[in-house]
């Protein structure tokens, strides 16, 4: 194994010459390293960071502060992560001190190593800090990404949620005048459709995807140029004035930059109020898959009022049984949202000074939020709610039974009276007098 040897410092460190990444994203993982949540894992995070920092070096080669050369090396490493290559190239823990420094020091590591591939026959080389971070900080650099790369996953899982929407519509027309028994109090009550029943469904989730997407907007009021603690040390006029409107073009979003970048420093709470909205959607999750729970126990001593879709066997015990494995997943994935959100609110509350330097802690466990549920709202639409099928039958039956009939009765003749009636008749009695 060919290995090179660099320094910093605290003194030097071998390190396999196929490795991209250099020194710092070594220490990094050799200091920080508990969670076993790569970078690697977060393809999008790279792709954006990529995208800041190309923008950060066009802004810097038109000041002439990198060479067109240095320009063009550094451009060919961006569009390398941005296309998805070399994942394997960043290991460093994504929850780790510093205020996500070991992130930003990888990502210029393996950028560096990149250009320099590329300027393998010039005499002079690009520097990780000196050229690749130039004019950025930590802070603002991963802050940006956080907000471009949560507005992006969470539109896709907003388009998921939609067509969610779309097939508990479908399965609502199809059985639009199948009457069952509602509940209150899980004790019999009245008639209800199913089409007015899994309306509330609709509804519920067409509120939590209007909200999710209420809460991203904020996100693109971007801290790009604010540098360490928003008052843009360290980089020219030039670049603070344009670096938003460079990175709009070369992202192809709305950006545009916040009104005050001291407040993004010191301020999480719009990422807060992002994964409160996750939450939201994981406790109308919750509702909805216990429900269907609920509703498909049995066949012979539940309500067996509607049929899953087998997707597996059951029971390792009980042949033939098949057990409701869909819902009690999307059960458990929404309890795991309902968790990280937890930990997302720590990183608010332990918010110090002039950095909010657990704003990385607070973003990756979003981002894990919304690729969970992205994932479960796939798997809900496809593997349960597309193939229910209602158990007509017993739902007719339920609807006819006692309760609702009374219910009716009570409309007709008054409270009152059918309860004298119900002292004196029985409830088949009752109904052979053809009061109704």
């Amino acid at each position: 194994m060919l290995i090179r040897i660099e320094s910093d410092s605290f003194g030097q460190i071998e390190i396999d010459e196929k490795l991209l990444y250099g020194i710092q994203t070594v220490r990094t993982l050799q200091n920080m390293s508990f969670s076993n949540k790569p970078l690697s894992n977060y393809p999008e995070y790279l792709k954006t960071i990529a995208s800041v920092k190309l923008a950060a070096a066009k802004a810097n080669n038109y000041e002439k502060l990198i060479s067109d050369d240095k320009f063009n090396a550094i451009e060919y490493a961006c569009k390398k992560i941005q296309a998805g290559d070399f994942l394997e190239h960043f290991p460093v823990d994504v929850f780790h001190g510093g205020g996500g420094i070991g992130i930003n020091m990888n990502v210029n590591e393996v950028l560096t190593s990149l250009a320099n591939q590329k300027l393998q026959h010039s005499t002079f080389k690009v520097h990780p800090i000196e050229d690749v971070n130039l004019s950025q900080s930590t802070a603002d650099v991963c802050s940006t990404t956080s907000r471009i790369t949560i507005f992006i996953l969470a539109k896709q899982l907003i388009s998921q949620v939609h067509l969610l929407i779309e097939a508990f519509s479908a399965k609502s027309n199809e059985y639009s005048d199948v009457e069952t028994m509602s509940r209150t109090c899980l004790q019999d009550a009245l008639p209800i459709r199913f089409y007015d029943f899994f309306s509330a469904y609709i509804e519920l989730l067409k509120r939590r995807a209007v909200s999710i997407e209420a809460s991203i907007q904020p996100l693109l009021l971007i801290n790009l140029g604010g540098t360490v603690v928003g008052t843009g040390n360290g980089a020219s006029d030039y670049y603070k004035k344009n670096i938003v409107g460079i990175l709009k073009d070369e992202i192809k979003l709305p950006l545009e930059k916040n009104p005050n970048l001291i407040d993004c420093a010191q301020n999480i709470d719009l990422f807060i109020d992002v994964s409160n909205q996750l939450a939201q959607l994981s406790n109308a999750y919750l509702k909805i898959a216990k429900d269907l729970r609920i509703l498909s126990s049995g066949p012979y001593g539940g309500f067996n009022e509607i049929k899953l879709p087998a997707v597996q066997n059951g029971s390792s015990f009980f042949p033939g049984k098949i057990n409701p494995v869909i819902p009690e997943t999307v059960i458990q994935c929404s309890l795991q949202v309902l968790g990280i959100h937890r930990s997302v609110c720590g990183a608010l509350e332990h918010a110090e000074l002039n950095l909010n330097v657990f704003e990385s802690f607070a973003v990756f466990n979003i981002l894990d939020q919304i690729n969970l549920i992205t994932n479960v709202t796939e798997l809900f639409r496809n593997k349960c709610i597309a193939g229910i099928e209602i158990n007509e039958q017993r739902c007719s039956e339920l609807a006819s039974s006692p309760i609702p009939y009374l219910s009716r009765l009570k409309q007709k003749i008054g409270y009152t009276k059918v309860n004298e009636l119900l002292k004196k008749h029985s409830f088949e009695e009752i109904k052979l007098m053809n009061l109704i």
